[in-house]
């Protein structure tokens, strides 16, 4: 068992980054806790790519980030590839501040994730949150079988909590008792929309408040390409500031929200409270949505 753990990463684009690519390459029952996380070297990154479109012409809008505003690209990131063995994670107790993704566990073609617990984590000022993501890529289905998302508190952010499944499936995945808010001090978003407008195309009005932006979703499950949640839970949360409070769509034939239960969560100054969805033939057996506060 390996440990990471009471360390201070200061203005990294990546803080901590675990890879494991291969059926013969593991990293069971990995620790990552108590260390804090701060972003830094986006904007050095998007400098560069301001440079490379001025000599070749892509054609990006020219953004950055404003001077006294530090962001990295991934606080705390769990890469599994073909067939990696990535089960029994935990990632506890850190604080992550001002990163494109706060915490991401990532499955590519076969790899293991089961029996992840991410808990008690401080996320604030992210783009996501917390990201899950299985996908076959092509080839065989990623299981996340008994995850555990309980007990953070993310801030400022545009997506508090996603799960997607492309081909994979999430078995009893249990979205617990988190707090998500996204309507305080959007500092990601001012500085991307700000970087939008030039002095010929203003978007966006310059003297706008943007200090109370909405996030886009609070928690947010999707199923595509044969992918499924199963037994899957969202309770106990509290969100507020998104547009979408819950959001779970499943799209195609193959694709399924078995068994969801969205129950006994807080939604407070949303657009929408919960929203679920199954597109062109999905399978949305069972869903119960019971005892929310809207």
């Amino acid at each position: 068992q390996a440990t990471v753990s009471g360390n201070l990463f200061t203005e990294n684009l990546v803080g901590i980054l675990v890879v494991a690519n291969g059926d013969d390459a593991a990293f069971k029952n990995f620790v990552v806790a108590d260390n804090t996380i701060m972003g830094g070297g986006a904007s050095e990154l998007l400098d560069v790519v301001n440079i490379v479109d001025s000599m070749i012409n892509l054609g990006l809008p020219n953004m950055s980030f404003p001077d006294d505003q530090y962001f990295g690209l991934v606080g705390i990131g769990m890469v599994g590839l073909d067939g990696a063995d990535m089960s029994g994670l935990s990632i506890c107790g850190n604080t992550v501040v001002r990163n494109v993704l706060g915490v991401g566990l990532v499955g590519v073609d076969g790899a293991d994730f089961d029996e992840f617990t991410i808990g008690g984590n401080q996320i604030s000022d992210s783009i996501l949150g917390i990201g899950l993501i299985a996908s076959s890529g092509g080839g065989l289905a990623v299981t996340m079988e008994k995850g555990i998302v309980a007990n953070n508190d993310i801030l400022d952010g545009w997506v508090g909590i996603l799960g997607y499944a492309d081909g994979s499936s999430f078995d009893r995945l249990d979205i617990y008792n988190n707090t998500i808010t996204s309507d305080t001090d959007d500092l990601i978003g001012r500085s991307l929309i700000d970087s939008l407008n030039t002095s010929s195309n203003q978007l966006f009005p310059s003297d706008e408040d943007r200090t109370e932006m909405p996030g886009l979703w609070g928690v947010a499950l999707f199923a595509d390409n044969g992918g499924s949640f199963n037994d899957a839970a969202i309770r106990l949360n509290s969100i507020s500031g998104f547009i979408w409070g819950i959001n779970a769509n499943a799209e195609g034939s193959h694709s399924s929200l078995n068994e969801l239960t969205i129950r006994d969560n807080t939604l407070i100054d949303n657009t929408l409270g919960i929203q679920v969805v199954g597109l062109n033939g999905a399978d949305l057996g069972n869903v119960g949505i019971v005892n929310n506060a809207i």
